[in-house]
């Protein structure tokens, strides 16, 4: 039997128990991506970060004008 067919078997069937980032993601949420430093509003994708640094999660908001301008925001819980 080769490693690969041996870690297969004692492993088991993978369910959506042994990862709840996987279980959120199946019932329609994202994940937060944590991140050590602060993102450029303007140019990153996701609407929210989590800053490890500082142990805060941060929304982006947009202000509207003549250019769309994005900042981000604390959320306190």
């Amino acid at each position: 039997m080769t490693t690969v067919a041996d870690v297969i078997a004692r492993r088991g069937q993978s369910t959506t128990g042994y990862n709840p980032h996987r279980f959120v993601e199946l019932f329609g949420g994202t994940v937060v991506e944590a991140i050590n430093y602060e993102p450029d509003p303007q140019t990153y994708r996701q609407e929210y970060y989590y800053n490890s640094r500082v142990n805060q999660l941060f929304k982006k908001l947009k202000i509207s004008g003549d250019t769309d301008f994005y900042y981000w925001k604390s959320i306190n819980f």
